[in-house]
């Protein structure tokens, strides 16, 4: 299994805006997060992703598929150290398995 994690670029925006979208409908189970009138949950940081040079976008692949994506930024709470970071959303998707996935990265 070919697991890879790319930096997302501007073209590649709307991938991962859509895969936001997936995400966010798993959550509403546990958010009770509504839809806008255009039916989408929508995600207010996105476009910062691309602006802010703290913040980080990321496409998951497995073997060579789309399998999901990783935010992270520099807004941790924990440690007040510059060079911290912290995965602000993680998602996979279902048919990417996460167990599957953990199994081959030896956890």
């Amino acid at each position: 299994m070919k697991i890879e994690v790319i930096k997302a670029t501007q073209e590649q925006k709307l991938v991962l805006c859509s895969l936001m979208e997936l995400y966010q409908y798993d959550l509403s189970e546990i958010e009770a997060k509504d839809v806008d009138v255009c039916g989408l949950f929508s995600y207010r940081y996105l476009d910062y992703y691309w602006i802010e040079p703290e913040r980080h976008p990321f496409l998951v692949k497995v073997n060579e598929k789309l399998a999901g994506f990783v935010l992270v930024n520099q807004h941790t709470y924990l440690h007040q150290n510059s060079n911290a970071m912290s995965i602000a959303e993680f998602f996979i998707l279902k048919k990417g398995s996460m167990s599957t996935l953990l199994e081959h990265m030896n956890y």
